[in-house]
Parts: structure tokens; C-alpha cells; sequence
């Protein structure tokens, strides 16, 4: 209910809630009101809830009991059923750990429970697809983000890393020390398979030119045996914004663009937005991905 009551729904995270042999993390987009400290939470305090709005419906609801006293419930439960004092962390997220009973017999977990929001059981998004293609050895979180060019913590842990952990494709070095500072990520055999096959996908990717010559009108642009997306990686060089990508082709319709070249190559994973959380910034730009880098090596080898 918290998470719900006091996320902040400007950002693109979503409510991440993960399960390990000893603990439950939960990671909930938002800050703390300037007018709070990590101390204060545990004891009764005023409320300041970031959605007044849904709290007060909560509330009314029979959901919250009463408003700024759910977290010294919270501790004092945990310490009632025996268990430590649950912690309370601001990073980009703000971070709720609560820790577990565990025996000798009893096994890890390594998924969640449940899929949260922005997850779709079975499916293995584009970011986790970058996430893997990149790792050939343990890792830090930074050494990460420099390799995949994503300088925003929290857009990286919420679309790459986390969705990563929870389908068993990477794991920690130190699964008991989340936050630990010398904390680095590694490939699971289940994340190295995945890995393996992604790179053979994308080493025989078909390449098919076009088998019969176009019944068109005699004014119907020339097209190149390539497909219109792959034409795009092959001009795209460094960080290039539309109108140059445009440019490049020699394309003036700019919504034909867009529908024939851009986002074909945006849905396969070739390229990526420089901005992904502001995607009609006018400072948008667009890179290859290490997918479309490897695709245009491939593209250049065939010519």
C-alpha cells in the first residue's frame, strides 16, 4: 500500500519487489518529502503523502488505518514475530528491506513471487537483451552504464538491471550485501545461454535482397538490396539526430521516415534513443546498439 500511496508517478520506474532466501526488497521510484528523515519514519510523524489524492482514497477505503503510523506498524510487527528491524534506504529509489526466517533446508529464491508492473511473464525485453550482450565478466553497476551509454541510475536499475535479476539472467556477487560497494553482477547459466544465443542470432541474420525487381512506377525511388531499417544502420554513425539521419538517406518525407526506417530499427533493438525517458526531446538523438553494431559489421561484410 505504501509503494502504491507514495511512488512517484512522474517517473518511468515501476515498483520493484524482490525475493531472496533471507529478505524482500522492495524498490519504489520517489524520494522522501523534505520534511522527513530516515529517523523520523520510524517513529509516528505528520503525513506527507506524495498522492494525496490515492492516499486519502486508501484511507477512506479501510486500505490505511491512520495516516504516518504504517511504518512503526511495520517495525513493530516485524519485531513482534521475532524478526530484525526492517531497513530504510534513499538512493534514486527509495528502498524498503524486509528480513526473512530462513533454515538450513530452505532453498533461495531467485525470482519474484508475482510479475510487478512494466514485467510481461516470458518475455525478454531489448534492455535485458543489451544488458547481456555486454557482459563477458563480473561487473559493476557504473562499468555498466558507461558501457551501454545510460547515465541515469534509476532508468538503468529499473529497465536493465532489475528485470535482468529477476529472470534469473544475472545475479550478485554478494546477494547478501545488496549495497556493498564492491557489489558486481555476473551471468547466470541461464543469462550465458541466452547470451549465447543472441549473439548467433544476430551472426546469421539473413541479409535477404530483394528476390524480384519492384512493379512500381518508373518515379519509385531506387531501393537498395538491403531492407529499409538496415539502410539506417548503415549510415548511422556516432550519435546523429532525425533531420541528419534524414539527410544522410536522402529522405524528405519525414514521416515515411519514421514509419519505414526509424521505428522498424527502434522495435528490432538496432538503435536506441540518447533520451529514452523524453523520446520527443528536441535534443533526441539515436546510436547503435551493440546488437545494430554487430549487424552492421555484418551488413559491411556482405557488400
Amino acid at each position: 500500500m505504501n509503494a502504491i500511496a507514495h511512488r512517484d508517478y512522474t517517473s518511468n520506474g515501476s515498483v520493484q519487489v524482490m525475493v531472496f532466501r533471507n529478505r524482500v526488497e522492495i524498490w519504489n521510484p520517489g524520494k522522501l518529502p523534505n520534511q522527513l528523515s530516515l529517523d523520523d519514519l520510524k517513529r509516528t510523524h505528520e503525513s506527507f503523502p506524495a498522492n494525496p489524492v490515492i492516499a486519502e482514497a486508501m484511507f477512506y477505503a479501510g486500505y490505511i488505518e491512520r495516516l504516518g503510523t504504517g511504518i512503526p506498524d511495520m517495525i513493530q510487527h516485524c519485531l513482534d514475530s521475532g524478526l530484525p528491524e526492517p531497513e530504510f534506504i534513499q538512493e534514486a529509489a527509495f528502498r524498503t528491506i524486509l528480513w526473512r526466517k530462513t533454515n538450513a533446508t530452505e532453498q533461495p529464491i531467485e525470482q519474484p513471487t508475482e510479475q510487478l508492473a512494466g514485467e510481461v511473464a516470458g518475455e525478454v525485453t531489448r534492455e535485458v537483451e543489451r544488458v547481456l550482450l555486454i557482459m563477458n565478466r563480473e561487473m559493476k553497476r557504473a562499468e555498466m552504464q558507461v558501457l551501454l551509454q545510460l547515465k541515469h541510475d534509476d532508468f538503468f536499475r529499473t529497465n536493465y538491471l532489475l528485470p535482468a535479476l529477476h529472470a534469473g539472467y544475472l545475479k550478485m556477487t554478494e546477494p547478501d550485501s545488496p549495497t556493498s560497494p564492491n557489489q558486481r553482477y555476473r551471468l547466470t547459466t541461464k543469462g550465458m545461454a541466452l547470451k549465447k544465443d543472441l549473439e548467433n542470432k544476430i551472426r546469421t541474420t539473413i541479409l535477404t535482397p530483394h528476390d524480384t525487381p519492384y512493379d512500381a512506377p518508373h518515379d519509385t525511388p531506387y531501393v537498395t538490396p538491403y531492407e529499409l531499417d538496415q539502410q539506417l544502420i548503415l549510415v548511422l554513425s556516432g550519435e546523429m539526430n532525425r533531420p541528419d539521419l534524414q539527410k544522410k538517406l536522402g529522405i524528405k518525407d519525414t514521416k515515411h521516415f519514421r514509419n519505414s526506417y526509424l521505428k522498424p530499427a527502434l522495435k528490432k533493438g538496432w538503435i536506441e534513443m540518447t533520451i529514452p525517458d523524453k523520446p520527443k526531446s528536441k535534443n533526441q538523438k539515436y546510436r547503435l546498439t551493440e546488437k545494430g553494431k554487430l549487424l552492421k559489421k555484418k551488413l559491411k561484410e556482405k557488400k
